[in-house]
């Protein structure tokens, strides 16, 4: 699928703009009058905000061509305005560039809007200050509800609470945080090691099972999906994924006695492991949406597997330490 705008899209945008520029500080009418009596001059353009292909404004490269080209990543503004967002992107951010669409949707909804208007669009309000604390583009999907939403909600919804979790990860990998030491005596290891590997395995029996809860937001074949539940689901989706940040960052910063030291490292290392295929899911949905014409039901496995070696290591690092302790008696 191109990820230019359909002439559906580029027609829609300008009616809800009401062939305004949606830039507050312009305004201006973008058709008119021209001498030909059978055409009229129209200098109005449905820009993209996250770029439509790469090298482009504001391009990101890990979003669909389907995601480019819904009406949700569309803003409509004159030729001179399209111009100047696109040469300056730190001056026009994508979040200044979606808090104008919002603003002038609203707008021209209470000058040209009857009452019942007026209360539907209230009514939208409420029910978006639930999501205010959401990505501007994340709210324009829900606000807009494009063809595929639940889908695009669900990747732009993860990528956005999986970041902050991944780039800390990524950290943590690269030994860039500093956090407060724990140590442990030798007799707390034991209960110690065995509540980490448990809480690991719990984190892993919920993904499993947000991964239902996931499908199951979606709706069935043909129904639409429950905007709070898909919402929710993504939130937990990244609650569970940085849980275990947690659980690798208190592994990666607690000394243990000697003869256990290499437990917390391999502990650390498949916490991570476990933590980087998080990001599969989004890659998966985007793999299906940027097929021509997707239909029909699609399976996807999620693997959750150690690194190779890692349980005999495992066993290996606990039982030579656990013999030491129990020449000392203190196993």
């Amino acid at each position: 699928m191109a990820s230019e705008f359909s002439v559906k899209t580029i027609d829609m945008l300008s009616r809800r703009s009401a062939l305004r520029c949606a830039n507050p500080d312009c305004d201006k009418l973008t058709t008119g009058p021209n001498t030909d009596l059978n055409k009229s001059t129209n200098i109005g353009e449905a820009a993209h905000i996250y770029g439509a292909n790469a090298g482009s404004a504001r391009f990101r490269i890990e979003m669909s061509n389907i995601e480019r080209a819904a009406i949700s990543n569309g803003i409509w503004l004159c030729r001179d305005c399209h111009g100047l967002v696109d040469k300056d992107e730190q001056r026009f951010p994508v979040e200044l560039l979606f808090l104008w669409k919002e603003t002038h949707d609203a707008k021209i909804t209470r000058e040209i809007g009857k009452p019942g208007d007026l209360l539907r669009l209230n009514l939208i309000e409420k029910d978006m200050e639930d999501f205010k604390q959401l990505p501007p583009l994340v709210r324009e999907i829900i606000k807009d509800k494009p063809e595929k939403w639940e889908y695009l909600l669900t990747v732009e919804l993860l990528d956005s609470l999986l970041s902050p979790v991944l780039r800390k990860a990524r950290y943590l990998r690269s030994s860039l945080l500093n956090d407060p030491l724990k140590r442990l005596e030798p007799e707390q290891f034991p209960n110690w090691s065995s509540d980490k590997m448990t809480e690991v395995t719990n984190s892993v029996e919920t993904l499993k099972n947000l991964l239902g809860e996931l499908v199951a937001s979606w709706g069935p074949l043909g129904e639409p999906g429950d905007v709070k539940r898909i919402v929710h689901a993504c939130e937990l989706y990244a609650r569970c994924a940085n849980r275990l940040l947690q659980i690798a960052e208190e592994t990666a910063f607690t000394i243990v006695p000697e003869n256990f030291k290499s437990v917390p490292i391999l502990l650390s290392e498949s916490v991570l492991h476990v933590l980087s295929r998080f990001p599969e899911i989004p890659k998966f949905i985007r793999s299906i949406l940027a097929e021509e014409n997707p239909v029909g039901p699609y399976h996807y496995e999620l693997v959750i597997d150690l690194p190779a070696g890692w349980a005999e290591k495992m066993v290996e690092a606990i039982e030579s330490g656990r013999q030491v302790l129990i020449q000392n008696g203190r196993w």
